[in-house]
């Protein structure tokens, strides 16, 4: 018995079946910067730990954000 039940989007996929590179430097920026983080936090990031923390976080989403606000998806596509 086949199932009728839409294909889901997987978490770093843009739509079913299609992968998102822009979604995986996110998540691993993010990662970056909260383990910067916690290295500042600890004492251990040294003088520009706050600086490197903020610029890996800013970096996660700045990504993202730039493509949503251009609208890359929405771009007609050429037929050359």
């Amino acid at each position: 018995m086949t199932s009728s039940l839409p294909s889901s989007t997987g978490f770093f996929e843009e739509a079913p079946g299609v992968r998102s590179s822009m979604r995986l430097m996110a998540m691993m920026t993010l990662l970056a910067g909260i383990a910067s983080g916690l290295l500042t936090v600890l004492g251990k990031g040294g003088s520009d730990g706050v600086l490197v923390t903020t610029m890996f976080l800013s970096a996660a989403y700045a990504g993202k954000l730039g493509q949503k606000v251009l609208g890359e998806s929405k771009l007609p596509q050429s037929q050359a």
